[in-house]
């Protein structure tokens, strides 16, 4: 006979888009963009749905953070880069009791100093803070409980008005070479290096050493990518033909915005 083994699983879900989940509460909107001046507050509320029969805790509090080039977020404590605006929050309230179907309202104010420019950004979490609802599972002859607490995110960007200062380079272009079935693949490095959110549209332009036009690759989401303050991003796209054994060169142009476009150019060789 099969022994029932009975475990019991803690875990916490990053919730970060509403309709993909089920979850014993909710929270709207999942971003702020806001253009308070400097010298001023700002405040806008977020909003917290129990959906459930049963009643549910939660607490609110906000995070610094930073975007690696790959695009993923490194969370950091309040105060600790330099364009966090976590420090400037006052969450009100903090702790929230939502009985059955119950909504309620965050107010989150934003002071902003005096000395302010550019773009400054922070993650607002929203999190359960009462005893899960466990959730049972049965494979294999296992059973397990799982106990979910939920943790929204919740980003606001300040945008001091009239200190935008658009500026950014390529700082490298490098290419996978084509092996076997694997078709070559370019990557470009973008800095911004002003003090705004930048929006970004680029492409690679592979020309034969002759200069004749052989394939232009959008790099990115479909051409598009973002760039914060003071940091990289690396974009990448697949060349579609297979390329015949010569002297090529990859040209990277990117439109961040600004006056004018950046490009940059490498010299490479298909084998």
């Amino acid at each position: 006979m099969k022994k029932t083994v009975y475990w019991i699983v803690s875990a916490f879900f990053f919730l970060l888009w509403a309709p993909q989940v089920q979850a014993g509460f909710s929270v709207a909107p999942l971003r702020f963009e806001l253009e308070v001046e400097k010298g001023h507050t700002g405040t806008v509320s977020i909003r917290v749905s129990n959906n459930s029969e049963d009643p549910v805790s939660v607490k609110v509090y906000q995070k610094d953070f930073r975007v690696d080039p790959i695009n993923q977020d490194i969370i950091l404590p309040p105060g600790k880069y330099k364009r966090g605006c976590a420090e400037w929050l006052i969450i009100s309230p903090s702790n929230l009791d939502l009985g059955p179907k119950e909504r309620k309202n965050v107010r989150i104010t934003l002071a902003v100093p005096e000395d302010a420019q550019g773009t400054y950004w922070a993650i607002i979490f929203v999190e359960q803070s009462s005893k899960p609802t466990p959730i049972r599972k049965l494979k294999g002859g296992y059973s397990f409980q799982i106990n979910v607490k939920p943790r929204w995110l919740v980003r606001l960007h300040e945008n001091v008005p009239g200190t935008a200062d658009k500026k950014g380079r390529i700082t490298d272009i490098s290419v996978k070479p084509q092996t076997g079935e694997s078709p070559l693949k370019v990557a470009v490095e973008f800095e911004n290096t002003g003090n705004t959110f930048l929006r970004c549209t680029g492409r690679v332009e592979i020309k034969a050493a002759e200069g004749k036009d052989v394939e232009t690759v959008q790099i990115g989401s479909n051409g598009h990518f973002s760039v914060y303050p003071d940091g990289k991003r690396l974009v990448s796209g697949t060349v579609s033909k297979r390329l015949l054994p010569g002297d090529y060169i990859a040209l990277a142009i990117v439109d961040y915005g600004g006056e004018e476009l950046v490009a940059g150019e490498l010299e490479f060789e298909v084998k």
